[in-house]
């Protein structure tokens, strides 16, 4: 099965912004459908969870513009396909996509992916990660080495900002600067697949810099 995501057109629509109060322009966020052939017969279907489904990642969506997903589906089938090796070394990661997609379960390695899910989420619970009080810490230790009852206090909670998020902005993202971004966030060493394959596009694919030297003068005897 192939799907023909260079078949996909992108509409806009014009909103009001609710953090800014300002209107916007921004493409326009429908269903998705797949278009797809098997053999000489085409298809098109709703995607669901079993169209990419990544190791020890769960794909958390939102409603998406029709590019999103066709740069998002790019960028996950090169994960699943490439990526296998440090797939298996990050044990937990999140990958949102899409206006106001699901909370994670987890705090940790949260991908967000395009200006909508970043937007959208700015004031999300896994945004911080919410921390007891030091003095009530300090007293629970003093009190279990006394061997006393606790008293009954309330605990204050208050909020640290969660540096495990990955945003990759722009609708859609690039790809080559989601996988750069992908490895500056991670490291090298938990994601040497995706280095090479870096090293390896930038050698290949992108334009290399023009070295413009000027020729110097020989002067004719």
């Amino acid at each position: 099965m192939t799907p023909d995501s260079q078949k996909i057109e992108r509409s806009h629509e014009t909103i009001l912004d609710q953090s800014s109060g300002e209107i916007i322009r921004r493409a326009k966020l429908e269903p998705v459908l797949i278009n797809y052939h098997v053999g000489k017969n085409k298809y098109e279907k709703i995607p669901d969870d079993d169209d990419i489904n990544i190791l020890n990642t769960p794909i958390l969506r939102g409603r998406y513009c029709s590019g999103c997903f066709k740069e998002a589906y790019r960028l996950l089938n090169f994960m699943k396909t490439n990526m296998i090796k440090d797939l298996k070394y990050i044990t937990n990661q999140s990958f949102l996509i899409g206006e106001s997609p699901q909370e994670p379960d987890s705090h940790l390695n949260i991908i967000l992916y395009g200006d909508c899910a970043i937007k959208s989420t700015l004031n999300r619970a896994f945004r911080k990660i919410l921390l007891q009080n030091d003095k009530n810490i300090i007293d629970t230790l003093k009190t279990k080495l006394k061997k006393e009852k606790p008293k009954e206090t309330k605990i204050k909670p208050r909020g640290k900002k969660n540096k495990s998020i990955l945003e990759l902005s722009g609708c859609p993202p690039n790809l080559y600067d989601c996988l750069k971004s992908y490895i500056k966030y991670y490291g090298k060493e938990i994601v040497p697949s995706a280095y090479i394959y870096d090293k390896i596009f930038s050698e290949s694919y992108l334009p290399k810099k023009s070295n413009n030297l000027t020729k110097r003068e020989v002067p004719i005897q």
